[in-house]
């Protein structure tokens, strides 16, 4: 699973993107990986918009 989380924090928005690698045995998890790619601060979150992306 991939998801980008956003927010704000005294008016500043911020960002950051996860990624869930789940080990799946039997039909349930059994082990959940995380990784985070890091908080992406409103400067670069500027830069992306202004990029298109």
């Amino acid at each position: 699973m991939e998801y980008t989380l956003t927010w704000s924090q005294d008016g500043v928005p911020g960002a950051g993107h996860h990624v869930h690698l789940f080990t799946i045995e039997h039909d349930r998890i059994v082990a959940d990986t995380v990784m985070c790619g890091g908080r992406w601060p409103a400067s670069l979150l500027a830069e992306m918009e202004e990029a298109g992306g």
